[in-house]
């Protein structure tokens, strides 16, 4: 999320997530054709307080609506999980490139793959 949102007083965190995901489809282009796969998985949201806003002087309160409560935690943990055991499995290794997120459906990954690639979509790039 960082990297296509906004963060307040996040610039330098949110511009690392950008390069993250450019890289990752650079990095895919780049090892294709040895058959290896690279994705950037976004695994979900704070639910603690991390280091990051610990230690920014200026987090301003209402950052603590960004957390999530435990159950929230472990919904967003086992849904991660569930995506990496998918983007593992291979099905998804036409996609390899591609900023692929906790959220998405593996169903409509799957069902949406031509026009995905064909749209180019679940990169980051600048369409002139």
């Amino acid at each position: 999320g960082a990297a296509y949102g906004m963060f307040p007083f996040g610039t330098a965190y949110c511009t690392s997530k950008i390069a993250l995901s450019r890289m990752t489809n650079l990095l895919a282009e780049a090892v294709k054709e040895h058959g290896i796969t690279v994705f950037a998985l976004a695994p979900g949201g704070p639910s603690a307080m991390t280091e990051i806003l610990a230690t920014s002087p200026n987090v301003p309160q209402e950052i603590n609506a960004l957390f999530r409560n435990d159950l929230e935690a472990i919904h967003e943990t086992d849904a991660s999980v569930q995506m990496l055991l998918f983007l593992l499995s291979g099905q998804a290794d036409m996609l390899t490139g591609r900023h692929i997120s906790y959220t998405d459906s593996i169903d409509d990954l799957l069902h949406r793959t031509d026009e995905i690639l064909r749209d180019d979509l679940y990169t980051l790039q600048l369409r002139i």
